[in-house]
């Protein structure tokens, strides 16, 4: 992904923050108060607060800023942000102001701003959209451009007037996947349809006849698993975030106007579970170049569940770094345990930042102990560990921003059973979910495709040069076989790399695209289970469909478990790739993340994050190939079987263990490398781990490197 602004120079010391950004009004308001809350409140603004959260490592607080009551109602708590933002400044901590943008608490903001009775957002009935649960926060409409202005204004006033380090953008979304209907909206979209649609030809072409200016918004949001055909509510979908981007645009130009220097953050739903697009009206990827940083507030806590279901937020942080971005996310947990196991998790996805540890009132939590010496293992060892390093996936899944928005099924589930395959098998990946021109990463040995049923051309020419030279591919369902308005092709775009015996579904009577007449589909029966073949230089696995595993729990969409058959899907992958870099031989329910560090210097950190309860001992292998060995040639490639040679020198590197876990993992023990020999050319290397009890860093340097 290609920036446009830069990120923030001091985002490089590495981010991990604390948060008190609800006001005290707010925290009174929503009932959730506590008897002491105003000293509560107090403690968190004291210097001496502050001063003990800089001694832990500490680099960033975000605090309260404007919840919605207006200025009027909150220019007593903003004095104090902005007094706890000089405090702040002279002990080196960052500050970032928070501001929420898609709902305000009329009780107080009407009396500032009696006109803002018109920006609500309004429902097919006239009603007023309001915050889950909470009835005195009603939800605004973006499309008025008088709300957006004092959105600007108080970026400005944040940024520049009282100086803070960064911006956090709250609700920053739609609110509701529900329509809004006011007469600004309904204005608004016809406008849009007739600018992208300026004359009767190309209206025609879209919707069959030229009178957009008749057209409405469409109603209610359909189910969960759906596919959007209509092309007005794929307009819809595409007028929503493009008016997001265009805020986001206007609010981030605003905030870098005060100061190159000032972060911008927002908080949206991560779209991995979910269609973004449809359920919040933005789009992540098109707001990304000009941001820094988003949250996940997901439930997706890492742990292993007792039927043997690995649950991450792996997906979360991979996402974010594919755009350049960091994410937020919190280090929570109900035990100790769970605790250290969301500490490990964001330390070995999140590169390099260790995100939101708790409120500033640190010292006085039940994990405080946990939280310190985790903390000091993260600030000693980050320049050793984390800063300079980059992902050393060749394998990429690619989350098609296009299919995933018109499909909210298939390409979802397809698309998490295979990530969870490579999660389960400590096969380390990237995602690809940029807007604009697709590019590949130039050690990529492996290109995944669940269900991407909407590329286009200049996407499938990349793919199909990526295989020919070498590169492996796999792909399901219906992958290259419409267009981005989700119109059936008349064969696959990627006719070269599946081969001819991969049938196109077609409509069972011609003329009617319907899906009430159903398709002849022949794939299943031409084209069972899992098929192999080379093309060009590289090598192609197709299947149709990707099938969940057997016993899923009833309703559930994803079963945060590998598909039916996983060591054929396995077999399969390894098969298209070939011998990649790094490779980790660990048990079930160990997260595996392995990064490089960035040129000249040479080496690898290989992360360890165990989701069960007990320590593994000796059952962890890692092995790594000398960067000279050549590329994966693809079809005419035979992995050669590996044999110890126990003769062989100790060879060019250093191996060293890190870990906070305590003194059986203390941190700096060396291991030794054992070469192992294959082919004509091949140099690889293993260490055994000896003990894994949360979390461990393999570092793996050069000799050159080590001895400097």
């Amino acid at each position: 992904m290609r920036r446009e602004t830069q990120v923030p120079a001091w985002f490089a010391e590495g981010l991990m923050f604390v948060g008190n950004w609800e006001p005290l009004a707010f925290r009174r308001r929503a009932g959730l108060a506590a008897v002491d809350e105003e000293a509560i409140y107090t403690r968190e603004h004291r210097p001496e607060t502050l001063r003990r959260l800089r001694a832990l490592g500490v680099n960033l607080i975000i605090t309260h800023f404007h919840k919605g009551f207006g200025l009027a109602a909150e220019r007593e708590e903003i004095a104090g942000a902005a007094a706890l933002v000089r405090d702040a400044r002279a002990l080196g901590l960052h500050v970032g102001a928070y501001l929420r943008v898609d709902a305000i608490a009329y009780e107080t903001y009407l009396d500032e701003v009696p006109q803002a009775v018109d920006w609500f957002q309004r429902d097919a009935a006239g009603g007023i959209a309001t915050y889950d649960g909470q009835e005195f926060r009603r939800l605004v409409c973006p499309q008025h451009p008088e709300y957006v202005q004092r959105v600007e204004d108080l970026v400005r006033l944040a940024a520049g007037d009282v100086g803070f380090d960064l911006i956090h953008l709250d609700g920053f979304s739609w609110g509701t996947a529900t329509p809004c209907r006011c007469q600004a909206c309904a204005a608004g979209f016809r406008a849009f349809l007739q600018a992208r649609y300026p004359d009767a030809a190309s209206r025609v072409a879209r919707f069959g006849h030229p009178r957009v200016e008749a057209m409405e918004i469409p109603l209610a949001a359909p189910g969960r698993e759906h596919v959007v055909r209509d092309p007005l509510r794929q307009e819809w979908l595409d007028f929503r975030s493009a008016r997001f981007e265009d805020i986001h645009r206007r609010l981030a130009a605003a905030a870098k106007a005060c100061s190159p220097a000032v972060a911008v953050t927002f908080n949206t739903m991560v779209p991995i579970e979910e269609n973004g697009r449809e359920r919040c009206g933005v789009s992540l990827p098109a707001m990304a170049p000009r941001n820094d940083a988003f949250w996940t507030e997901s439930h997706n806590d890492p742990r292993l569940d007792g039927d043997g279901r690995v649950v991450s937020r792996v997906r979360e942080y991979k996402y974010a770094e594919a755009l350049d971005n960091v994410c937020f996310s919190y280090v929570k947990g109900p035990g100790r345990d769970q605790v250290r196991r969301s500490f490990a998790e964001v330390l070995a996805f999140n590169g390099g930042h260790a995100g939101m540890i708790g409120s500033p009132l640190l010292d006085e939590g039940p994990f405080a102990g946990d939280l310190a010496s985790w903390a000091a293992f993260y600030r000693r060892w980050r320049s050793t560990l984390y800063a300079g390093t980059e992902s050393a996936a060749q394998v990429a899944v690619l989350r098609h921003p296009r299919t995933l928005m018109l499909d909210s099924g298939e390409p979802y589930r397809s698309a998490h059973l295979l990530e969870q395959l490579l999660i389960e098998a400590g096969i380390p990946f990237r995602l690809i979910c940029a807007d604009g021109p697709l590019r590949l990463p130039p050690d990529l040995r492996l290109l995944v495709l669940p269900g991407v049923s909407c590329l286009e051309e200049p996407e499938a020419a990349v793919i199909t040069a990526f295989v020919r030279r070498g590169g492996g591919l796999l792909l399901t369902g219906d992958t290259s076989l419409r267009d981005s308005w989700y119109r059936l092709r008349a064969d696959y775009l990627l006719r070269e790399l599946l081969g001819p015996d991969v049938p196109c579904p077609r409509p069972g009577m011609r003329s009617f695209q319907d899906p009430i007449f159903g398709q002849v589909d022949e794939r299943a029966r031409r084209v069972p289970g899992l098929t192999f073949h080379h093309a060009g230089d590289g090598r192609v696995v197709y299947a149709v469909r990707v099938d969940g595993p057997a016993g899923a729990r009833a309703g559930e969409r994803y079963p945060w478990r590998s598909p039916a058959d996983a060591e054929r899907w396995l077999a399969a992958a390894r098969w298209a790739a070939g011998p990649l870099d790094v490779e980790v031989r660990a048990p079930h329910g160990v997260l595996v993340e392995v990064r490089r560090l960035r040129a000249p210097a040479e080496g690898y950190r290989v992360h360890l994050v165990n989701l069960v309860p007990s320590p593994w001992r000796d059952g962890i292998v890692v092995s790594w190939r000398s960067p000279a060995v050549p590329r994966h040639p693809g079809g005419a490639f035979e992995a050669p079987p590996r044999s110890r040679d126990p003769g062989a020198a100790a060879g060019p590197w250093r191996v060293r263990l890190y870990s906070p876990d305590g003194e059986e993992t203390a941190s700096g023990t060396d291991l030794t490398p054992v070469p192992t020999a294959g082919g004509a050319g091949e140099t690889a290397w293993e260490v055994v781990v000896p003990v894994l009890d949360t979390y461990t860093v393999v570092s793996v340097d050069a000799a050159v490197l080590a001895a400097g």
